[in-house]
């Protein structure tokens, strides 16, 4: 029963059933209409020729009506019956039978709807089709009746009745839908098996995706996967590939995060340790070496915050259900004022820190997270930087607020470009560790940048420099 279920949900069958329901309504409509086609075709003719011959056998029933001379009539009108073999009633106005090429029905009642049309309703001619049991032969069989009103001096006498069999061309239609039905079946199983060859081959390589990517592990993400395919499922492979390397990356990555935060977490931790323990164990420690100690104490505390706060400004900011505080807000303010804080911390390296920036420029923000952008950036130039100076500037272009952070430090090296803003990520782990560095920074300044809708690059030269640009709409 369950593989019942997961055939009935599998993409082949909704392919193939969908196919069947639509060949199937467009056979079925072109069948109808050829049916339909083909018996106006085959009893359009036949009924127009009956109704003019009838018509000429009304015309000559006149005479013999208005003298009410019975024999006569049926003369004419077993003659008739004869040549088209077929049967030929003549009624009056009450519908009671006055001659019967057969001889059967002669005073009989008999108000065919034919008759009652032409009579009542006053129509020049009147047919039908009926199928009724035939005397003789004791078989069911197609007949048509053709009415044309008997006229008598301008008025209606009554109405001539024509009944033939019609069965042959029935037989012909049936015959012919048979035929149809049969070429239709036989088509639909050939198309049918055609399809569903076809649908196979196209979801193949799709079902051996799907149980690639079923039994994917991480080791399975760096292998490549094989599949002939074209299209869109070629292009579904690639992409299926693309993003093994990416999650092979980042796992890579992750694992080396791992690594290098429990080493930085456990350095301050082990300096921390061995500090206090040479406090503790210390007789008499002269105030000197105790304040010296510390010193060293909170400096390594400080640094397990950054890292910590780091971590928890990752982990908030990548939730896109975080609230930002979005208001007006100017950001040439919040530019002087991290420039006016860090610029100390530039001068104690014999940095220059310039500022060059427009007056008033408003976007609409988060102040607090869009103040976490512009610190990040100059704190890292102020960072990597050894000598030279850090040029900050902040302009107009269009309808964007730009920020510019340039620097003559260290550089990053081209290949690390792509990377540099995928979180936990650092160029030089050995010198991100000695100054502090978690690989966080420059992948929340991209969160931040992009949810207010802007964008950051960087332009990047080893030994030159680095510029990095930050363009957010203006409010």
């Amino acid at each position: 029963m369950k593989g019942i279920r997961k055939l009935l949900s599998s993409l082949r069958f909704r392919m193939l059933a969908v196919y069947l329901i639509v060949v199937v309504t467009c056979f079925v409509t072109v069948l109808i209409i050829s049916e339909r086609l083909m018996e106006r075709t085959l009893l359009s003719g036949d009924t127009d020729a009956r109704l003019s011959e009838l018509s000429r056998i009304s015309y000559s029933l006149t005479e013999s009506v208005d003298k009410n001379d019975t024999a006569e009539m049926y003369g004419i009108i077993k003659a008739y019956a004869q040549s088209v073999d077929g049967r030929v009633l003549v009624l009056d106005r009450d519908y009671i039978v006055i001659a019967d090429s057969s001889s059967l029905y002669n005073g009989y009642y008999l108000p065919y709807d034919e008759a009652v049309q032409v009579v009542n309703e006053r129509q020049t001619a009147s047919y039908g089709f009926h199928k009724l049991e035939n005397s003789q032969t004791g078989r069911t069989e197609w007949m048509s009746y053709y009415a044309k009103p008997l006229l008598a001096n301008g008025y209606n006498k009554g109405v001539v009745l024509l009944a033939v069999s019609v069965q042959q061309v029935s037989d012909t239609i049936i015959s012919v839908q048979n035929h149809l039905w049969g070429a239709f079946g036989a088509l639909l199983v050939i198309m049918t098996i055609v399809v569903l060859v076809l649908v196979m081959r196209s979801l193949n390589p799709i079902v051996a995706l799907t149980n690639i990517m079923r039994n994917a592990t991480a080791k399975t993400f760096e292998k490549r996967v094989e599949i002939k395919a074209q299209g869109e499922v070629a292009e579904l492979v690639d992409a299926f590939n693309r993003m093994g390397s990416e999650l092979n990356a980042h796992d890579k990555i992750r694992d080396q995060f791992v690594a290098d935060a429990s080493h930085e977490l456990k350095t301050p931790l082990a300096a921390i340790k061995v500090l206090s323990e040479s406090v503790i164990y210390c007789d008499d420690p002269p105030p000197e070496l105790m304040l010296e100690f510390l010193k060293d104490i909170d400096a390594q505390v400080d640094r397990l915050n950054n890292i910590v706060q780091d971590l928890l400004n990752v982990a908030r900011d990548a939730s896109m259900n975080v609230e930002y505080n979005m208001e007006i807000t100017d950001f040439s303010d919040i530019v002087s004022k991290i420039v006016k804080i860090i610029r100390p911390v530039a001068e104690k390296k014999d940095l220059v820190l310039n500022l060059q920036e427009d007056e008033n420029i408003i976007i609409f923000g988060d102040k607090s997270r869009m103040e976490r952008v512009v610190t990040n950036l100059v704190d890292n130039a102020v960072k990597y930087t050894e000598k030279g100076s850090i040029d900050v500037t902040l302009k107009r272009e269009r309808r964007e607020a730009v920020l510019i952070v340039k620097d003559t430090g260290i550089g990053i090296p081209e290949e690390s470009i792509p990377r540099l803003f995928i979180r936990f990520y650092r160029v030089d782990k050995a010198r991100s560790r000695a100054t502090g560095g978690t690989g966080l920074g420059l992948s929340m300044v991209e969160e931040i940048v992009n949810r207010h809708g802007g964008t950051v690059s960087v332009e990047s030269k080893v030994g030159v420099g680095s510029e990095f640009t930050v363009r957010i709409p203006l409010a």
